[in-house]
């Protein structure tokens, strides 16, 4: 029963977590378009109705994201169907890089991808367990206040089975802090706790393993491994 609740709390602080972005995103671009609508240069038609595709597509995504967790809240686990590491990568890239364009201090990178088998689990839950690494990456390279940072997402092929993972160049992990338990924050007091922790739920339901370490080189790795 613990357990149960456990996971209702996450998913439902997760879903709040998950929908902040998009929902900032879809309201700026909507007033920005009602602001060039009404000014002296308004945009052409098919301008505007580009600007409103966004929109609705970022509304849609976010309508089945309320769907999924929901599910997921109520039976316990996501869908299980087959998934494309490469496409997830591509997808979490393209939906995390608005959001860091505006901060203007983080480079996004889709890294190297091998061709790796498919495998099972829900693949809109895990686009979003994969934008919650980047976007703990970036608030990571944030707290180190330089311009110069980097997050790179890459798939390869792993000994037990395929890896995902996200990559930065920013000051690591805090050692021996158990960055997967709901409440605790790798972000200081600015941080629900809430994003690896989710990733973690997702990546056990899809048969995966988060792991959180350190780079030799320097900055941290956040990666989902399957097998």
């Amino acid at each position: 029963m613990q357990d149960r609740l456990l996971t209702l709390g996450l998913m439902g602080l997760g879903l709040a977590h998950e929908l902040q972005n998009p929902l900032t995103a879809t309201g700026l671009g909507l007033e920005l378009l009602a602001l060039r609508l009404r000014g002296e240069s308004p945009p052409s038609p098919t301008e505007a109705a580009a600007e409103v595709d966004r929109a609705l597509a970022r509304v849609r995504r976010m309508g089945e994201l309320v769907q999924r967790m929901r599910a997921f809240a109520k039976a316990g686990h996501g869908a299980d169907e087959a998934v494309d590491l490469g496409a997830v990568a591509d997808a979490a890239v393209a939906l995390a890089r608005p959001a860091l364009s505006e901060l203007g201090t983080t480079r996004l990178v889709r890294g190297p991808s091998e061709a790796v088998a498919p495998v099972r689990g829900d693949r809109l839950l895990l686009e979003q367990a994969v934008v919650c690494l980047i976007s703990n990456a970036a608030d990571a390279l944030g707290e180190r206040g330089d311009a110069a940072g980097m997050v790179t997402v890459a798939v390869h092929a792993g000994a037990s089975g395929p890896v995902l993972e996200v990559l930065d160049d920013g000051p690591g992990f805090p050692a021996k802090l158990a960055v997967q338990e709901a409440g605790v924050s790798t972000k200081g007091g600015r941080g629900m706790g809430v994003g690896l922790a989710l990733a973690e739920l997702v990546a056990r339901d899809a048969g995966a393993t988060l792991e959180t370490g350190n780079r030799p080189e320097g900055g941290g790795r956040a990666a989902l491994r399957f097998g």
